[in-house]
């Protein structure tokens, strides 16, 4: 894919791409576009599987000692989960989107400074390139800033939801006392109160779609 791309690149016409197609557009498309077929796309799928690993131990241990309601509870909590995320995972797209937009010109904009360095410097323009520069960092900045709010807001959520089923599994765990061997239910805390990081199972399935997008 990257031998191809570069072959089209380099045998591009000029007057119809190269005098029309922002640098910082080609820069990223090497820069970013293309990672997904070096290894990337398989990051999600790793961590998503890793996830589903420990879910399918906590259920596993869960039917063992014979706590099929824990099991529909988690369930309930999946679906809760999935509700809460529809508009994170959307919100999440779209700032993906604007944040893929924004490094465009300023690529541009810094490969266009490098090239008339001379002619800056003769004029004494550094200080107003440099501030261009920083104005176009300030966008990215804001992008950040709401791009981390809703992380936040899907964090705090997601977490309160996980917090539930802890507190499910530490009733079983006392009602289970004496009945089942200590270990397991000392796992079986162990393990469900780390849950909280399923969130991110959410996150990874986006990503990998964003991905299959790109691909």
């Amino acid at each position: 894919m990257h031998k191809e791309t570069l072959t089209k690149v380099l045998h591009a016409p000029v007057n119809i791409f190269f005098d029309v197609t922002p640098i910082g557009k080609i820069l990223s498309i090497f820069n970013g576009d293309l990672e997904v077929f070096y290894g990337r796309i398989l990051e999600p799928l790793h961590h998503m599987s890793e996830q589903a690993a420990h879910i399918i131990v906590v259920l596993s241990i869960f039917y063992a000692i014979g706590n099929v309601y824990v099991l529909l509870m988690l369930c309930s909590m999946v679906y809760v989960m999935y509700f809460i995320s529809k508009p994170y995972l959307h919100a999440d797209n779209q700032l993906h989107k604007v944040g893929s937009t924004l490094w465009t010109p300023i690529r541009s904009y810094f490969h266009e400074s490098l090239r008339g360095t001379t002619i800056i410097r003769a004029f004494n323009q550094e200080e107003t390139i440099m501030a261009r520069q920083m104005e176009l960092l300030d966008k990215t900045t804001t992008h950040f800033i709401a791009h981390h709010s809703c992380w936040c807001w899907f964090n705090i959520r997601m977490f309160s939801a996980t917090k539930v089923f802890s507190l499910c599994t530490i009733l079983i765990c006392f009602m289970n006392k004496g009945v089942v061997s200590n270990v397991t239910l000392s796992l079986l805390i162990n393990w469900s109160t780390d849950l909280s990081w399923l969130m991110h199972f959410f996150g990874c399935l986006n990503w990998f779609m964003r991905m299959m997008v790109q691909v």
